[in-house]
């Protein structure tokens, strides 16, 4: 089959896709399969439907409604068998209501599909400051460095790591899985802040004796790591990033699920959705990306305290200073005035912001 150019798009036409049809009719009647034919069409417009034309999509449309409304008919009336069960998960898959989990991978390596200015925005602000992480940390290996550095600059590599997977996480809309990477971060963070602050505690955290291994665990959890720090044991963000994205809480899984009444249905009857791949669900969203962005901020400026001796003191300033200016302006937009369009008070939010200092 040939196709036209229109502008940078390669569109098939009305008249190609009758073209289609006939060449499987033909091969239908060479094989005696029909079915196989039609699965074959169907599949065609559904993998090649953003490429279809306006008319081709009406007929595209209609072949769907025709074609799947007699296949469903078809499959109902068949006995249970593993071959009408492969057949009805071909047909669920064709519209929608089955994973495709080789489609829902791919995604992932693509650039995201949705459209939000919250998602651009997030990639500028995410590249623009993760790269000053990078740029600082170059500085810092071209000195002479002491014997705890080594770690304390691995685990800003592992932050580093952290963070990228958890960007493209929030780009695709895996709000719950963006929070574990977070949360990974600022676990990172603490201690790294313990080990600059107080490298004694390095000697026992990188012990490979199996009979420290306990104590190691109990000593440098994230609890012992901030009790060290002379911070409280508890802390409400680490509880929601570990609720909402690390473990498997029924507040994280009734967020994979969206309940609605269907139309014209018994007034107490309710139908879940749950979600693979993502969720579309507009809080995820904004959690998950002005998560990534507080966090890529928190280790900027980790970054350059610790190792503030071996940088260019104005550039460390400068740095941190547009830093936290762009991080105020984006928390601003994109959280404090969705919290506001949304019904919610975000006075206190906004006031936290404003007073964050560098």
């Amino acid at each position: 089959m040939e196709v036209y150019n229109t502008g940078n798009l390669h569109m098939i036409t009305k008249a190609q896709l009758q073209e289609k049809l006939v060449e499987l009719a033909k091969k239908a009647q060479e094989t005696g399969d029909l079915r196989e034919s039609m699965s074959a069409y169907l599949a065609f417009i559904k993998d090649n439907y953003n490429d279809l034309d306006s008319e081709a999509k009406i007929i595209g449309d209609k072949a769907f409604e025709i074609l799947g409304t007699l296949a469903k008919e078809t499959l109902e009336k068949m006995p249970d068998s593993i071959e009408k069960r492969k057949m009805t998960r071909m047909h669920a898959s064709a519209y929608g209501d089955h994973w495709d989990i080789e489609s829902i991978a791919e995604t992932l390596e693509k650039p995201t599909h949705l459209d939000k200015p919250i998602l651009k925005a997030t990639e500028e602000f995410f590249l623009e400051h993760t790269q000053m992480i990078a740029d600082l940390m170059h500085d810092v290996l071209s000195n002479n460095l002491k014997g705890p550095d080594a770690a304390i600059l691995a685990l800003y590599c592992s932050a580093i790591d952290e963070l990228i997977v958890a960007f493209h996480l929030a780009q695709h809309a895996y709000g719950p899985q963006v929070l574990s990477h977070v949360r990974a971060v600022y676990e990172i963070k603490d201690k790294i802040e313990l080990f600059s602050s107080q490298p004694e505690h390095l000697q026992l955290w990188a012990s490979d004796d199996p009979n420290d291994a306990e104590n190691v665990r109990r000593e440098y959890s994230a609890a012992g790591v901030r009790k060290k720090l002379g911070k409280e044991r508890y802390d409400p963000v680490y509880s929601f990033l570990s609720e909402m994205g690390t473990h498997s809480t029924m507040k994280y899984v009734q967020s994979k699920i969206l309940l609605h009444k269907p139309q014209d249905s018994e007034p107490l009857k309710r139908e879940a959705k749950i979600w693979v791949g993502g969720s579309p669900r507009e809080d995820h969203l904004v959690v998950a990306n002005t998560g990534v962005v507080q966090a890529v901020t928190v280790i900027l400026a980790s970054f350059v305290d610790v190792y503030k001796d071996y940088l260019h003191a104005e550039e460390g300033v400068q740095m941190m200073k547009s830093a936290f200016e762009k991080y105020k302006a984006y928390m601003v937009k994109y959280f404090c005035d969705w919290m506001e369009a949304n019904g919610t008070d975000s006075s206190k939010a906004r006031a936290f912001i404003s007073s964050a200092q560098i």
